[in-house]
């Protein structure tokens, strides 16, 4: 018996009474999955929470500082995956993390291209943009307080041996929310 057969939420004493150890850890080592990200694929979410992170400079290992904004996003649906073999189901109530260094222009700018495909607004038009009339910090708050269901493409990279699982930031690659609101319900 494994996860994959009860239901977490409603799991009796009974049913944890006939789990051990053994059934649970008895495979290979190697057949375990050991990623937590998303696979490819669209996915419904929104912005659970934003935390901050400081990393003072580490001249000696030249490492630069960083003011990281990370934001939890809890997904509600997968729309499309990559592998339509996998069960879309089971990524409901999963959580991605994105991370953009506010210190510099390129992690200011790509949480920006964030914020504006959420709302549905190209990064292109600046009259659009201007029009919004808010700034990136309110924009944020707004829609982490009103937990605003986007969608989103996931795309999973590897380099330099790391494993990279990130939103796709392009235009096309996003659902705004009045879209998603109708997609989802």
């Amino acid at each position: 018996m494994t996860d994959e057969t009860l239901d977490l939420s409603t799991i009796s004493m009974e049913q944890l009474e006939a789990l051990s150890i053994d059934d649970l850890l008895s495979n290979n080592i190697g057949d375990y999955s050991l990623s937590s990200n998303l696979p490819d694929g669209i996915f419904f979410g929104y912005i659970e929470k934003v935390d901050v992170r400081r990393l003072a400079a580490r001249v000696e290992d030249g490492k630069k500082g960083q003011l990281q904004l990370n934001l939890m996003i809890n997904v509600v649906q997968a729309h499309t995956l990559a592998d339509p073999s996998e069960d879309k189901s089971s990524f409901v109530g999963r959580k991605h993390f994105e991370s953009y260094n506010l210190l510099t222009d390129f992690g200011v700018s790509n949480l920006i291209k964030l914020l504006l495909g959420i709302v549905g607004v190209s990064y292109k038009d600046k009259k659009a943009i201007a029009e919004l009339n808010q700034n990136p910090k309110e924009l944020l708050d707004e829609l982490v307080n009103n937990h605003v269901v986007f969608g989103f493409t996931i795309k999973n990279t590897e380099r330099n041996g790391f494993e990279n699982c990130n939103v796709v930031l392009k235009e096309k690659n996003f659902i705004d929310m009045n879209r998603a609101l109708e997609i989802v319900g």
